[in-house]
């Protein structure tokens, strides 16, 4: 990047062998760099993935800061070391950031806040919190530097309510004389908006202080004394109260790994929310939060996709956002799905049979032959031995293998932008199938379709198949059907399910696929008798009309057809598919009634 060199000062490397002393001199960091361009307004940034510093040395030099440099640079190794040490971290906390702040301004009617928080306008509160620990544990060697470098940043212009506020728990929480940081016309601005502000500046610095390592908690906490100050509060809030500006923790995208880890919710974050909406925290807060209605935090009774795609915008790649929605929601249903018992080898012999040409010759029993008739005449009089299975091994058991035909057609939601209920009813089958150490196959179709190859255990590559997205009409693949259950494990057997709404029922009723050498009419035919040879092998779900003609006729046909009446009770389908399709599964979820009509 041009403007991106190494500052020339002859006494950089002492300070910043000094500044790294403070923390831990093996952190593998990069020598600072000076930039004007790498985040504009920003004394200093960093860069968490590739461990780089830059400061703007010629501003600290142009307001007469150069001997703040080495305080700045604690500062920046401070990001590196602890707060928050890791990408992931820091963007594991502003994903809570975004959830919380979505929940209270819900709750306090400041509705039309929420997509400024959607955009990361308020993501700059993550730092000011990992500020404020940074320079609090740094204040003994640089309390005068950070002073200074404070009071150079409201000079030009006088702080908004929430960059003056906290520059008074710095105030309260160092012992410093009122008027250090904050401005006299702040001071009375603040005391307007909520009297005695300082003791209440004094409780959150305590409070913070007091649950170190418990970082949501310590953010929640410093949340809820935005609340008197969102009157006159600016938007994006506290401008310029950041030494890193509004710069994020670093640049690129997060890898599939990474964003798992972002979007686990661990203790801290139940904790934190228990305080906040049952604990001492609810006095502070108001009320309960609105995402005890909707039961996800930040989403309300909203479409859960949607909402977290909102929270986790710029942070998140779409596809894993949507992923781990419909994983977390197909974990809740708890459903197990049971291993079949598989039948025993053919070792047990059977009676014998008259053996005839074009019959093995392997299969001729000549010690019965001979016992019976005492000579052996091919033709006449050889027998062949014939095989039964034994019972059941105990332990030996059959997998389950299930094949999902999922309707991708522009008649259904994109799974990744929006909630798509026969989606998550394929997650939970393919969570339970896998569980159980099965496998699985997804073909998604739309006037095209894309299989699979064939039959994984990987979870991901299902979740993948699930979540493609194709649009436009509507041509269910006959063919694959067909070819599939000639083709697939046909001795054990798959279960095949189809995901649908009605404009299944018009593939049914006018095929337009056709096998090799076969109409298309005839493909329908030669598909579902293929798919149905065991009994439950293909079932339909279907958003459809259950007394439509074509119901029936699939039911004669073999297939289990299944009518959804409505689709908002979600989890109830999800697990209710899983039921329908293994009465013995046991399943610990809870839900309302099951929306499914009764099987044809």
């Amino acid at each position: 990047m041009s403007g991106d060199t190494p500052e020339p000062d002859d006494g950089l490397d002492a300070r910043w062998q000094r500044a790294r002393a403070q923390w831990s001199a093996a952190i593998e960091l990069k020598t600072p760099r000076q930039t004007t361009e790498k985040q504009a307004g920003a004394v200093a940034c960093i860069d968490l993935r590739t461990r780089q510093t830059w400061v703007d040395f010629a501003r600290l030099r142009t307001l007469g800061l150069a001997d703040c440099a080495e305080a700045l640079l604690a500062h920046e190794v401070g990001h590196h070391a602890r707060y928050p040490n890791t990408l992931v971290e820091g963007y594991r906390l502003v994903r809570f950031l975004r959830e919380e702040l979505t929940d209270l301004f819900g709750l306090w009617g400041e509705g039309g806040r929420i997509p400024a928080v959607a955009a990361g306008r308020y993501d700059v509160l993550v730092n000011l919190l990992f500020d404020l620990l940074i320079n609090t544990s740094l204040r003994a060697p640089y309390e005068p530097q950070f002073v200074a470098l404070y009071r150079a940043l409201t000079a030009a212009t006088p702080p908004d309510p929430l960059f003056a506020w906290y520059l008074g728990l710095y105030e309260e929480g160092w012992y410093l004389a009122p008027g250090t940081l904050v401005p006299t016309t702040s001071d009375a601005a603040l005391e307007a908006l909520r009297p005695g502000w300082r003791r209440a500046a004094r409780a959150c610095f305590e409070f913070v202080f007091d649950h170190e390592g418990e970082r949501p908690l310590q953010l929640t906490r410093f949340l809820l004394d935005l609340r008197p100050l969102l009157p006159a509060m600016a938007e994006p809030p506290g401008a310029g109260a950041s030494l890193e500006g509004d710069a994020g923790f670093g640049d690129g995208p997060l890898t599939p790994a990474e964003c798992r880890r972002v979007l686990d919710r661990h203790a801290g974050e139940r904790a934190a929310r228990r305080w906040r909406t049952t604990g001492a925290g609810a006095g502070l807060s108001g009320a309960g939060s609105t995402s005890a209605a909707g039961g996800e935090p930040g989403q309300g009774g909203g479409d859960p996709v949607r909402s977290l795609q909102d929270v986790l915008r710029g942070i998140v790649e779409p596809v894993e956002v949507a992923r781990a929605t419909y994983t977390r929601l197909a974990r809740q249903a708890d459903v197990e799905v049971p291993r079949a018992q598989r039948p025993g080898e053919d070792e047990t012999p059977g009676p014998t049979e008259p053996w005839s040409f074009g019959d093995r010759l392997e299969e001729i029993d000549w010690l019965a032959t001979l016992g019976r008739h005492g000579l052996a005449v091919p033709g006449l009089n050889l027998e062949r031995r014939t095989w039964l299975p034994d019972d059941p091994r105990p332990g030996d058991q059959v997998t389950p293998w299930i094949e999902l035909y999922v309707d991708c057609s522009g008649s259904m939601p994109d799974p990744v932008a929006h909630f798509n209920p026969g989606i998550l009813a394929g997650f939970v089958l393919v969570e339970a199938a896998l569980r159980a150490g099965g496998r699985c196959r997804i073909v998604t179709y739309s006037h095209v379709h894309q299989a699979m190859p064939t039959f994984v255990a990987s979870e991901r590559l299902a979740h993948a198949g699930l979540l493609t997205y194709i649009g436009g009409g509507t041509r269910f693949p006959w063919d694959v059907l067909l070819e599939s259950a000639g083709r697939h494990r046909p001795e054990a057997g798959v279960i095949r399910v189809v995901l649908s709404d009605g404009d299944f029922l018009a593939n049914y009723r006018h095929p337009d696929v056709a096998a090799p050498g076969l109409s298309a009419r005839r493909t329908v035919t030669a598909a579902l008798a293929a798919a149905t040879r065991s009994p439950g092998a293909l079932l339909l779900l279907l958003a459809a009309r259950p007394d439509a003609p074509e119901m029936t006729a699939l039911s004669k046909a073999g297939a289990r057809v299944l009518s959804v009446s409505g689709w908002s009770d979600l989890p109830s389908v999800a697990r209710d598919l899983v039921k329908v399709l293994f009465p013995n599964a046991e399943h610990s979820g809870t839900g309302a009634e099951t929306p499914f009509a009764a099987p044809r």
